[in-house]
């Protein structure tokens, strides 16, 4: 993982995305039966290079791919019999992940 890109990432999240609790590298926090070592709502960050050239004079070109990986606290109900406000609540996270979107498409940092 690229240091830079991690940290540009990172903190483009925290300044644009404040409602985060967490941001850190994917390192399976989430796949652990115990309560996760996370604050919720989280987003996890990976960072792979799934395709690299090799070019003259020691030159490459990089594919990186950006993976996040999002995770909220369980917040009530989103069926349509729900009160309102539990669903308004609980559907939250879509604002999130707008948010999160927002943040990011068509960023260059």
């Amino acid at each position: 993982m690229n240091k830079e890109i991690f940290i540009a990432v990172c903190d483009r999240l925290k300044t644009e995305v404040p409602g985060l609790r967490w941001i850190d590298a994917e390192e399976g926090q989430l796949n652990t039966g115990e309560r996760p070592a996370v604050a919720f709502p989280c987003c996890l960050i990976d960072i792979s290079y799934p395709s690299c050239e090799t070019h003259m004079g020691g030159r490459q070109k990089i594919n990186a791919q950006i993976q996040l990986r999002v995770a909220f606290q369980a917040g009530g109900s989103t069926n349509a019999a729900a009160p309102k406000l539990v669903r308004e609540h609980a559907l939250s996270c879509m604002d999130t992940l707008d948010k999160i979107h927002e943040a990011l498409q068509w960023w260059n940092g």
